[in-house]
């Protein structure tokens, strides 16, 4: 029997009678939805309401319980699942192996995987091959929204370490971040990723 009404978000369970000395416990699971945390004024409170007759027909009285279930105070976000994906094109010949010479292009993604969760302070941080040179002066870095800006590659390459690393912010479920930058090959068969 359906006991859920979506429209005013209750559950009424009916029970013919409770004789002395029994109880009954109603469980039930629910999923903590987006509104929660988007909107401090939608909690995550229980109210529940008790209400029947006595044997003479007289309304019951039972008193109104709100509850909150434990750690409900604060509603967090999940932690994030990090993933990341690299692409390497060749721009000089499209398709063909890297040869010397030949110019590649990087593209780094990096991916928040876990719904409702947030990734604080991601940073992108790549290590460029010893058989590669950058090339250029900037990186275009691509954020959730579209937007694109650039960064200077002075600004986030460390040559003694030879590696990249661009902070690009704070990551919600499901958002993710490109970074793209050109190499030149110096060797060939050099492992470029």
């Amino acid at each position: 029997k359906e006991v859920y009404n979506e429209e005013t978000r209750t559950i009424e369970v009916p029970i013919e009678l409770i004789e002395g000395g029994t109880n009954y416990q109603i469980v039930y699971d629910v999923y903590i939805n987006e509104k929660a945390l988007e909107d401090k004024g939608k909690d995550i409170h229980n109210t529940i309401e008790v209400e029947g007759k006595n044997p003479d027909g007289s309304p019951t009285k039972v008193k109104e319980e709100t509850v909150l279930p434990e750690g409900g105070e604060e509603i967090k976000l999940a932690d994030p699942k990090p993933e990341k994906n690299v692409n390497v094109e060749n721009k000089t010949k499209p398709g063909e192996e890297p040869k010397k010479g030949d110019e590649l292009v990087y593209t780094v993604e990096i991916k928040n995987t876990q719904e409702n969760s947030e990734w604080k302070e991601a940073v992108i941080e790549e290590e460029i091959p010893e058989g590669v040179e950058l090339i250029g002066e900037t990186i275009e870095i691509e954020y959730p929204d579209g937007h694109k800006e650039t960064v200077k590659i002075s600004e986030v390459y460390d040559e003694e370490t030879r590696t990249l690393r661009i902070p690009v912010g704070d990551l919600y479920g499901n958002e993710s971040v490109k970074i793209r930058y050109n190499v030149r090959v110096l060797r060939e068969s050099q492992d470029r990723r």
